[in-house]
């Protein structure tokens, strides 16, 4: 996972950290199935705790690299 890509959804801001790089169509994929895995479990990304943004990333890597593949 492109880690920069999580950073960038959690400040909602792609030029703050990546300026001359556009996302891919991979990225915003998965930013589409971060947000939804975050909704499925009722969990508001930007106001959880360390545990619950882990079990979030957790389980949006697990579910979205096992379509992929």
């Amino acid at each position: 996972m492109n880690w920069a890509l999580l950073r960038v959804w959690q400040t909602s801001s792609f030029s703050c950290l990546m300026p001359n790089v556009p996302p891919t169509q991979e990225d915003l994929s998965y930013v589409v199935h971060f947000r939804k895995t975050c909704q499925r479990y009722q969990i508001d990304f930007a106001k959880a705790d360390q545990d619950e943004r882990n079990f979030v990333i957790h389980m949006a890597e697990k579910t979205f690299f096992q379509k992929r593949a």
